[in-house]
């Protein structure tokens, strides 16, 4: 779920910083609000967050073709 995704990366977000000011959720009146503070940080922070997201994409991948079916079973 996409809100789950976003709890993470503030989570993420506030072990790395310390703060909330970087990716701040809010509860609006049709759901969710995502709010990303405008600075060069955010955007140097997310862009590791997805190349880490997408290593391990890749690392569940190539792990997941190494085998003969889905359970690992021949």
């Amino acid at each position: 779920m996409i809100a789950d995704a976003l709890v993470a990366l503030q989570a993420n977000w506030m072990a790395d910083f310390r703060n909330a000011s970087g990716i701040v959720l809010e509860e609006q009146p049709y759901g969710p609000a995502l709010r990303l503070e405008e600075t060069a940080r955010v955007t140097g922070w997310l862009v590791g967050q997805a190349q880490r997201a997408a290593a391990e994409c890749r690392r569940q991948l190539a792990e997941f073709s190494r085998r003969d079916g889905p359970s690992g079973s021949s």
